[in-house]
């Protein structure tokens, strides 16, 4: 008897639109704002965040212009794709950070910027 052991993930697809969905909530932003940014329907806009039609890259570009990020800001960090490679000289934490590399938020590389967790929302 064979068992799959390989973990069931999501689409990358699924996995932008629920970072969209969160940013989007971080930045108090509705549905119908972001498709009046994009020049698209609220349909449009609503099919892709709920996963009925795929994000394709190109609307992963549109959509961080529209909420003025980058798009890398829109791929979750998480994920079978996602390689961690050990530090060249070994894990050595800082003084006061609790973190091998001293960075406060273990998902961070050095000279990232960090996502701020809210922001104030851009004048139109």
């Amino acid at each position: 008897m064979s068992t799959d052991v390989t973990p069931k993930t999501r689409p990358l697809s699924a996995r932008a639109a629920e970072e969209i969905r969160a940013l989007m909530g971080r930045r108090d932003i509705n549905k119908s704002e972001l498709a009046r940014r994009l020049g698209v329907s609220d349909m449009w806009v609503g099919r892709r965040l709920r996963g009925d039609l795929p994000l394709a890259l190109d609307d992963l570009e549109r959509i961080a212009s529209a909420l003025g990020v980058s798009v890398d800001d829109l791929i979750p960090r998480t994920g079978t794709a996602q390689v961690t490679l050990p530090h060249p000289t070994g894990p050595k934490s800082r003084p006061g950070t609790g973190h091998p590399h001293g960075h406060p938020q273990g998902s961070k590389r050095p000279g990232e910027p960090r996502r701020p967790s809210r922001l104030t929302p851009v004048a139109a």
